[in-house]
């Protein structure tokens, strides 16, 4: 995660993929499921504070280090430490964020470290197997759900899904 010449620290994430252990629907040969912005959320940018609500999504899995830059969100420190997302994906970067020149220079010097393109192709793995899961996967989703009263939410009712397999 490199902090640029300006001051501004980015990360990759790839948390957009899709970990159902086959407790998902199935999706065409080749593909694997991610999770993408609701439409609900309009376009981006988002604001990096806010949480994004998301769907499912299916598609081919990648096989190059450039097709994978497409399901990996940069993610940008926030002033409270936590880490916030504006809606861009690695593949066209920086969208909405704008770098300076030297900004520019750091940080295509950092995506070509040795650890960075081993992000990439660990994540390319990661897709190819997901794929090969979703092809093997139950084709429903088999959920629990329990609430408990929170005394502190007057009327509330906190409800928690747990979507591990039920095989």
């Amino acid at each position: 995660m490199p902090q640029l010449p300006s001051g501004l620290t980015l990360a990759l994430f790839n948390g957009s993929l899709m970990e159902h252990e086959g407790n998902w629907f199935e999706c065409p040969k080749g593909h694997f499921w991610f999770w993408k912005a609701a439409p609900e959320m309009g376009p981006p940018p988002y604001d990096p504070h806010t949480e994004i609500m998301q769907m499912a999504e299916h598609a081919m899995a990648p096989s190059s280090r450039a097709q994978v830059k497409q399901f990996i969100q940069v993610l940008e420190m926030l002033e409270n430490g936590n880490f916030g997302w504006r809606g861009e994906w690695l593949s066209d970067f920086p969208r909405y964020l704008t770098l300076d020149e030297l900004d520019k220079i750091a940080w295509e010097r950092w995506l070509n470290t040795p650890d960075t393109l081993a992000f990439l192709d660990e994540t390319i793995e990661k897709c190819s197997n997901l794929a090969e899961l979703s092809q093997n996967a139950v084709g429903y989703v088999v959920t629990t759900a329990s609430s408990e009263q929170r005394p502190e939410s007057e009327g509330w009712t906190a409800v928690t899904w747990d979507t591990r397999s039920r095989r």
